[in-house]
């Protein structure tokens, strides 16, 4: 359970910004603050559905955490960025129209921040999300369907908040 004087006790993290951001995106400010904050909301909305952001600090969310994958030396955090997506061997457009419908069908309800995040920190702690440092076949194609559902539900998730506090 997120709590934020355990968890984030100096107001620095993906959780608190996101209600940061929110409250300035809702505001009577400049136009250029809220666009700032926009673009803050789609960072840190991404960042709380990344796993890896909510992951252990002792390993920098998987950047010290280091794997083999597809015969080169890498983290788990920047195989969770990008590496797990090329795997699926799609360009950016078919991979947005695939997810996009998944997401159009997966309505999402009023949420917040540390749930996203808690949820994130469950996957982080399941069984064999840290890999043996090799990243095989059977760690892609069980983790690849958990990234896309992440993806998804961000997608969602963005929009529920954005249609929220825009109207």
């Amino acid at each position: 359970m997120y709590q934020r004087e355990r968890d984030c006790p100096d107001g620095q993290c993906a959780v608190e910004a996101v209600e940061k951001q929110t409250e300035v995106l809702a505001s009577k400010a400049s136009d250029d603050k809220r666009l700032l904050a926009l673009k803050y909301l789609v960072h840190f909305v991404g960042d709380v559905h990344q796993p890896l952001h909510a992951g252990y600090g002792d390993d920098r969310g998987g950047n010290s955490y280091q794997i083999q994958a597809f015969g080169k030396g890498s983290n788990l955090h920047a195989f969770w960025d990008n590496g797990l997506i090329k795997t699926l061997q799609e360009d950016t457009g078919t991979l947005s129209q695939r997810l996009l419908i998944k997401t159009l069908k997966n309505s999402t309800a009023p949420w917040n921040a540390a749930q996203a995040a808690q949820a994130s920190c469950k996957i982080v702690a399941s069984e064999g999300f840290y890999p043996c440092r090799f990243v095989g076949q059977d760690y892609i194609q069980a983790f690849t369907p958990v990234m896309e559902n992440q993806l998804v539900t961000a997608g969602a998730r963005l929009a529920e908040l954005l249609n929220r506090v825009l109207r």
